[in-house]
């Protein structure tokens, strides 16, 4: 058996949230797409 040192890397990672209001004066385009699996339930719809 056979030891060998090797070297370990550590990253961190941290996330800023920025939260900001804007007023558009354009028009918003909704989309819908159509599947041809299964209908999954709405998960917004409770929002």
């Amino acid at each position: 058996m056979k030891k060998e040192a090797v070297p370990v890397e550590r990253v961190r990672l941290e996330k800023e949230t920025v939260t900001e209001q804007q007023t558009v004066s354009e028009n918003v385009r909704k989309e819908k797409i159509e599947t041809d699996g299964h209908d999954l339930p709405d998960h917004r719809a409770g929002r």
